[in-house]
């Protein structure tokens, strides 16, 4: 997790550095200062940097920023193995996703530790928390649809925006569409 300027070198050329030697590494830019830096990748793109973040002094997206990671290395196995639930948000805006991961992941942790309090011992309460349903984040039409397919069995939710990009293109009835379509 980077912000724009980190010293004297900026989060293009950290992400960058960083995706040279740590390929699969994810790189998120966490901006205060987000008419700029929104435009910027816009226009520009950039692909070292994941994602990116906006960043309103809430701590919640830290944990919810490292628990999305998490549900993203964990689902394959945690749905196989375990017929773990997949919620998918569909959010192309750094703006909402900041907003929405922490309320989402609060809520899940909130119901889950509800739950856990009827656990009989410490073991039983890990395996509950392991146990709660991942959410996976795509931010276009085909990750999202490709998400759906992937996990449809074990699909509990889906959160989309309606638009947002779709063939590369800003769609007005993306949202529309995939909700039709799934």
């Amino acid at each position: 997790i980077t912000m724009p300027r980190v010293d004297e070198i900026d989060a293009d050329a950290l992400a960058r550095q960083i995706k040279s030697r740590h390929p699969d590494l994810p790189v998120y830019l966490m901006i205060q200062n987000t008419s700029k830096h929104l435009l910027h990748r816009e226009i520009t793109g950039n692909q070292f940097i994941d994602r990116q973040y906006v960043w309103y002094g809430n701590a919640d997206l830290l944990l919810a920023l490292i628990k999305n990671l998490e549900d993203q290395m964990n689902v394959a196995y945690d749905t196989q193995r375990a017929k773990v639930r997949v919620i998918i948000l569909v959010e192309d805006s750094p703006f909402y996703c900041s907003t929405l991961l922490p309320l989402l992941y609060t809520e899940i942790v909130t119901q889950t530790q509800a739950v856990m309090e009827e656990s009989v011992n410490d073991e039983h309460r890990i395996l509950r928390m392991r146990a709660r349903p991942k959410i996976l984040v795509a931010d276009n039409y085909e990750e999202a649809l490709d998400l759906y397919q992937q996990y449809r069995p074990y699909l509990l939710s889906v959160f989309s925006d309606v638009r947002f990009p779709k063939k590369g293109r800003m769609d007005d009835q993306a949202g529309i569409d995939l909700l039709r379509r799934i």
